[in-house]
């Protein structure tokens, strides 16, 4: 009889610990930080090196850990150094066929869908910002998507030519922006029409890739009010119902959060979160955008989750701006 206690305390502090711990997704993150307190520029070196330091930490703490990078030593790194089980790795679609040639399973496929915009915005004004050939413009030249493997070849001539004559780049820049060509390019590379939704997904899960599906509604909509708020998370969530009923396997959920000054958007988001669990073929739910303001928001949620939902719910971490402070309020769930 005491060894059934022993043995069934011990099994309710693994489920406590470990099995209930969010999963967390480490990205590297851009130039310009999210964190207010961070370095407003770090070498790509300092970057990966604190990439490393946040998985082992995650790691050692117990977490289930997604590997977000298109950078193959970060991915290698990974797959040496810790146990199939606990690591699992992503990237932007359309570039995640690499992971099939890295061998790196667990797989997901980072997808956006959406009006899109803002995000399309954000990107181009990445690679404008950015003085180095990024790891996603290397993986994209390496596609058999003639399309693809054009953004990944202008992405490295523009910033070939800054480094060059910044001038000319920038004019060159300022004129295709003015003219929406690469807003075009950029959004039929790095964005999905929801009704092409259903069969890139059914082609992924084919591949044994789980789809990572994010939707732009909020940063679209870009509510002011909590009323717009939750008219916007409404239409959320009915777009990914649509989703989660034609799909035939699970997919993961990249939920965009959005805060408003003096509203308490809390429990609108809780509730949110609380329908998209119950939702057919949702494996989990990873909040995506980080920040202070959506960090709070983020844990305050899982604290209240049911201990059913905890493990299926995730965080974001930066390796460039994430602070000791917002690793160790990540690391402090585990206690």
């Amino acid at each position: 009889m005491n060894i059934l206690k022993i043995l069934g305390g011990r099994y309710n502090y693994i489920v406590k610990h470990v099995r209930l711990l969010p999963n967390v997704k480490v990205v590297c993150g851009v130039m310009q930080g999210a964190y207010p307190g961070t370095p407003q520029y770090q070498t790509i070196e300092q970057t990966h090196s604190r990439y490393k330091s946040l998985l082992s930490q995650l790691n050692k703490a117990g977490f289930s850990v997604t590997v977000a990078t298109h950078n193959p030593k970060l991915m290698d790194y990974a797959k040496e150094n810790f146990k199939q089980e606990t690591i699992a790795f992503a990237m932007l679609h359309p570039t995640a066929f690499y992971l099939h040639r890295k061998k790196c399973f667990p797989a997901s496929a980072y997808i956006v869908s959406g009006k899109a915009d803002h995000y399309i915005d954000r990107r181009i004004e990445e690679v404008s910002n950015e003085g180095n050939i990024s790891e996603l413009q290397q993986r994209l030249k390496e596609s058999n998507n003639a399309l693809h493997m054009l953004v990944g070849y202008l992405g490295e001539f523009f910033v070939l030519l800054k480094n060059y004559s910044p001038k000319m780049a920038e004019h060159l820049m300022s004129s295709a922006i003015q003219l929406k060509l690469l807003h075009f390019i950029f959004k039929s590379t790095f964005t999905v029409s929801i009704k092409n939704i259903e069969q890139l997904m059914a082609q992924y899960q084919k591949d044994n890739i789980t789809p990572w599906l994010s939707l732009t509604t909020l940063e679209e909509s870009q509510p002011k009010t909590l009323k717009e708020l939750k008219d916007a998370l409404h239409q959320e969530f009915n777009e990914y119902k649509v989703v989660s009923q034609s799909t035939k396997r699970p997919f993961i959920i990249g939920l965009r959060t959005w805060t408003i000054e003096n509203e308490n958007v809390h429990e609108a988001f809780y509730d949110h979160v609380q329908l998209l669990m119950k939702l057919p073929n949702v494996d989990k739910i990873i909040a995506d955008w980080e920040g202070p303001e959506n960090q709070q928001l983020v844990v305050s949620i899982y604290k209240k989750l049911s201990d059913q939902f905890k493990p299926r719910f995730g965080i974001t971490l930066r390796a460039l701006d994430a602070t000791d402070r917002y690793l160790n309020q990540t690391l402090e769930l585990a206690h």
